[in-house]
């Protein structure tokens, strides 16, 4: 499964240029990826009986520091995403009601680079 995403996310990226009126991303811009999974899903986990984390849809924020949104996007069904923003220090935060509860996580994204990001947000239930 990693080599199937990690192909979709280049072809991700490069339709993603395509798009953006052919121009390419500025030398001095890197690129966030992730996935946003909520877990646990099961009340009881028992050996031979899987309970996998389930992927979130939601709005991803890639944010400064100091709180200012950077890039805004959302993840598709399989919780998968993907922003360009410039090279800096970033909060990446995920929008959800109550429950489950994402953490912020903090990056830092270097020009022409990945930098990948995964939230697992906890669902609560134990």
């Amino acid at each position: 499964m990693g080599r199937v995403w990690w192909a979709t996310l280049a072809l991700m990226t490069g339709g993603a240029l395509l798009l953006s009126c052919g121009e390419l991303p500025a030398a001095s811009s890197g690129t966030v990826a992730g996935t946003v999974m909520a877990g646990p899903t099961c009340p009881v986990e028992q050996a031979g009986s899987p309970c996998p984390d389930r992927p979130l849809q939601t709005t991803v924020r890639v944010m400064s520091v100091s709180g200012q949104v950077a890039a805004s996007t959302r993840s598709d069904s399989r919780g998968r995403y993907l922003v360009h923003v410039a090279q800096g220090t970033y909060l990446v935060a995920v929008q959800t009601a109550v429950w489950p509860r994402c953490p912020v996580l903090r990056i830092v994204v270097d020009a022409s680079t990945l930098t990948k990001a995964n939230v697992l947000c906890d669902t609560g239930i134990r």
